[in-house]
């Protein structure tokens, strides 16, 4: 028997502001522990919570971005649980009042477009980090009260595949939108997932297992295809599913059990009593929204439009510095946007890759857009060979310079005229009749050969393609 897998994620996404959801606190990632609270954050009593009006902003954006209708009365909810990691024995979360509901965002898979409907997106602050170590834990309260957004899918997600796509599209959609840095080895994204399996046909739901605190894009997967194949074998064997919260163990690729579920945890939800309902102005939304950046698919878009082919475009999507460098350095007026496209992924990358000094990027480079725009037109317009376009930019790495500059101080301009490129021609073939010869009786490597004389004649200025289109023509 062949089983359907039914899939639901739930991402909680660290918002990028300065202070915490309801603190002055700050919040930055790799800071000495607890060097980031104020009294708030420790659940000292007769502290107020106070809404941090950037992060519902932020909120706003996303929501939008994932088609989602906005909830202009801002509201929240006390969940109620007691946990180490919580100090003030409850969390503010916005459980019956979410900001956005009833969205979706289209996943490419197999070439074919999946539609995975979004149920909600809510406010709440995150937790506290916990150490487990050999005799002790220990807590570090920097990320206590964190602005999150969480985002839940309907269970419309049905493979590993689909539900790497759907997180690596959310990744991009925060990033891009700069409301996080959707960093999953740092925390900023998390991923749950829950999982059943049903027979094909069946419109009743199976036993779901949650695999919790899922830190990257292809964890995701492969813990899914695990928990696939893992719940498949009980079932064809007769056994039944337990609900079960399992974590992933990426040494073993595979999921462990952390405990049994038996019935549902009562969090005793009730109205925040310490904030009062914020009613958004009409401005404050369109504000938000006319602020946003512009979208990973409004990028493929114009990449499209300006001549990438699609995988081109995805690849450039993945980072979005090089896709805001890249649009950055066409819009100037690159003459091909191919050539532009390989120099960058290829050449300027495998330069960066190998620099071994801090942190690399675009913005470590020497050179300005300009000088980069410059550099690919000299290409395109004939004026450097590929070998001579190398030794361009190997000194605009180390030193900066203008490609213009270099190319007249080392006098490397390509010759395209076509008489000057003749006179060698005709001076080659006249000192190479034997090759002349062997071309005539079917050996083409002696064309390669005579171009090779040219281009040596030439001291490597002369256009090899002009020169080909000569030697061809000159010799029938």
């Amino acid at each position: 028997m062949n089983f359907e897998p039914t899939i639901g994620i739930e991402i909680h996404i660290e918002l990028k502001t300065k202070s915490k959801m309801f603190s002055s606190a700050p919040c930055q990632f790799g800071k000495s522990p607890n060097s980031e609270t104020v009294q708030y954050d420790l659940g000292c009593p007769g502290t107020m919570p106070v809404v941090n009006m950037q992060a519902v902003s932020y909120a706003i954006k996303l929501a939008t971005a994932l088609h989602m209708k906005i909830d202009t009365l801002v509201q929240f909810d006390r969940k109620n649980y007691f946990y180490p990691d919580l100090p003030k024995g409850y969390q503010i979360t916005q459980q019956e009042h979410p900001i956005g509901s009833e969205g979706y965002i289209d996943i490419e898979v197999n070439n074919q477009i999946k539609r995975i409907r979004i149920q909600r997106a809510h406010m709440e602050e995150d937790t506290a980090k916990q150490l487990h170590l050999a005799d002790m834990s220990l807590i570090d309260y920097n990320r206590a009260g964190t602005p999150l957004v969480e985002v839940v899918t309907y269970p419309d997600i049905s493979s590993g595949e689909e539900a790497m796509k759907y997180v690596e599209a959310i990744r991009e959609i925060v990033t891009y939108l700069g409301v996080s840095d959707g960093k999953m080895e740092e925390g900023s994204l998390r991923c749950d997932v829950n999982i059943s399996l049903r027979p094909y046909g069946s419109k009743q739901f199976g036993t779901k297992c949650e695999i919790k605190n899922l830190n990257s894009i292809a964890n995701v997967k492969s813990a899914l295809d695990y928990e696939i194949k893992r719940q498949s074998e009980i079932l064809l064997s007769g056994g039944q599913v337990r609900q079960e919260t399992r974590r992933y163990d990426e040494s073993k690729k595979q999921t462990s059990l952390m405990r049994v579920k038996t019935n549902a945890i009562d969090y005793k939800y009730f109205r925040e009593p310490n904030i009062v309902p914020i009613q958004l102005s009409e401005e404050f939304v369109n504000n938000s929204i006319n602020s946003m950046h512009k979208l990973p698919s409004q990028y493929k878009k114009e990449l499209l439009e300006k001549g990438l082919d699609s995988k081109q475009a995805d690849i450039l999507l993945a980072s979005k510095e090089l896709v805001d460098y890249f649009d950055d350095v066409s819009s100037l007026g690159v003459k091909d946007i191919k050539v532009l496209y390989n120099y960058l992924m290829v050449d300027i990358l495998a330069y960066l890759n190998k620099q071994l000094i801090g942190e690399q990027s675009v913005s470590t480079l020497k050179f300005s857009r300009v000088d980069l725009k410059d550099f690919i037109n000299l290409i395109c317009e004939g004026k450097i060979n590929s070998k001579q376009a190398k030794q361009v930019l190997e000194i605009m790495y180390k030193e900066g310079k203008s490609p213009l500059d270099i190319v007249k101080q080392l006098g490397l301009e390509q010759v395209s005229d076509v008489s000057q490129i003749e006179k060698i021609v005709d001076e080659v073939l006249a000192n190479n009749q034997q090759s002349i010869s062997d071309y005539k009786a079917g050996h083409d490597r002696a064309l390669g050969y005579i171009v090779g004389q040219v281009m040596k004649a030439s001291k490597g200025k002369a256009n090899p393609s002009i020169a080909k289109e000569l030697i061809l023509k000159k010799l029938g």
